[in-house]
């Protein structure tokens, strides 16, 4: 151990390297606080928990709880990463488990075990997930601190202040019941994994089961056939990304305004487009801001050269300014992401949840990604904003040929977001300001 000093207080801290002979790994970290009586609490917080792991940590666990511990695990479903096997056996191995999922897009990818009692800790942040290549084969490394309580009181508390607002943010943390467990094996947007099925396909030749993939990237659209998601949206604020957001507001500051509109512009708009008195009523709502436009072949999935299902957010003979408006004014209010194209520019998503009628048909709320990239102008004035239809709305669109049908987007008083897709033309009030 290395001790290091901070603001006065000395901690004791290891560099812990995989899968090094010499080096330490998971199962030499949690060995120590299962042999520790002392530890009585146990929080562990990663991205991917599968059997091929938990299994070979289990009997430590069960030291910490044979003597009376606690022990709770905050367990992510990213990108493929977990299995219904893994899921199972934390159950079984740990007093409580939430599952973390956070649907904008963010990846939820956090290695940290934590082990408390009343005058010491032990502390490992690093690389490894619960999984076989997490515990002892993947190449690893992390940081091990021993705590001595009440001199590291400050780092310790920092810890649980962090699992504290992750259990906090109850519509992305949630307990992991039967019924949860059932409903994300069933939903092909988790990708739970089997891994019996993957032994059988694939059977080890002399490596462990279950080693860890390496997926960073997600396409942002659940499979064709996919429920609607259990999981809700964050409460917590995030950062963002300032070089991304520079960018996105310079492009913003330099878009030219046509010249006919510039002319024509009024300084006080017209009174259909600012009331909200006047706006239709959903639910109990009003509407607040109302766009809604013509579908072409393209926007109708009829087009089949272009390879693209979504909506562009166009000007659409409203009096908005279409490179802006729908990025920081229809869904300004919403949960922004930034990201980066495949062609490296950046952008910035939102997951919106819609409450869907198609033709009259009720298609209940669906959550729909939303994306602003300022690249897509080119100069040209291009649309920069794209609605993506999903897999509920581009199986209704090929379904039936909605072309010159309208599609009416709302945002209602209440918070609540409305997509309409009709037949009847919905007239000249747009509630667009």
């Amino acid at each position: 151990m290395i001790c290091v000093r901070n603001a006065g207080v000395v901690v004791q801290v290891r560099f812990v390297a995989q899968p090094f002979a010499d080096g330490r790994d998971l199962r030499d970290f949690l060995s120590a606080v299962g042999a520790d009586e002392h530890l009585m609490q146990l929080d562990v917080v990663v991205a991917w928990a599968k059997r091929s792991g938990l299994s070979r940590l289990q009997p430590h666990l069960e030291m910490i709880r044979d003597r009376g511990g606690q022990m709770r695990l905050v367990v992510g479903i990213d990108e493929g990463g977990a299995t219904r096997q893994g899921l199972e056996l934390a159950k079984t191995l740990f007093d409580s488990v939430h599952v973390f999922h956070d649907r904008s897009g963010r990846t939820f990818h956090p290695k940290v075990y934590l082990a408390a009692g009343v005058a010491s800790a032990r502390l490992l942040v690093g690389s490894n997930n619960a999984t076989a290549g997490g515990v002892y084969f993947n190449y690893e490394a992390g940081v091990e601190s021993e705590l001595t309580l009440p001199d590291d009181e400050p780092l310790l508390m920092s810890v649980r202040d962090y699992v504290a607002r992750l259990y906090a943010d109850t519509d992305l943390c949630k307990e992991l019941t039967e019924a949860v467990l059932a409903e994300m094996v069933v939903n092909p947007r988790y990708r739970i994994g089997d891994e019996d099925a993957r032994s059988r396909a694939a059977p080890s030749a002399g490596g462990p089961e279950e080693l860890d993939a390496d997926v960073d990237v997600e396409d942002g659209a659940p499979p064709t056939g996919a429920a609607p998601s259990i999981f809700g949206t964050s409460a917590e604020p995030k950062r963002t990304d300032p070089d991304a957001v520079g960018a996105v507001r310079k492009a913003a500051v330099k878009r030219p305004v046509p010249a006919k509109k510039a002319a024509t512009k009024k300084a006080t708009p017209p009174a259909e487009a600012t009331s909200t008195s006047r706006g239709p009523v959903v639910g109990g709502a009003a509407v607040r801001r109302r766009w809604f436009k013509k579908l072409s072949p393209t926007d109708a999935l009829q087009n089949t050269g272009h390879s693209i299902s979504a909506l562009r957010l166009s000007k659409a003979k409203h009096d908005i300014v279409w490179q802006t408006y729908f990025r920081y004014d229809f869904f300004g209010d919403q949960t922004w992401t930034t990201e980066t194209s495949r062609q490296g520019f950046p952008m910035e998503a939102a997951i919106v949840d819609f409450n869907v009628k198609v033709d009259g048909q009720d298609l209940g709320v669906q959550p729909i990604r939303v994306d602003h990239a300022p690249h897509r102008e080119k100069g040209q004035l291009n649309v920069p904003t794209d609605l993506k239809w999903g897999p509920v709305l581009s199986a209704a669109l090929r379904r039936k040929n909605f072309t010159s049908y309208f599609v009416v987007l709302g945002r209602l008083t209440d918070g609540s977001s409305t997509l309409t897709i009709q037949r009847q033309d919905p007239g000249a009030v747009s509630f667009v300001k």
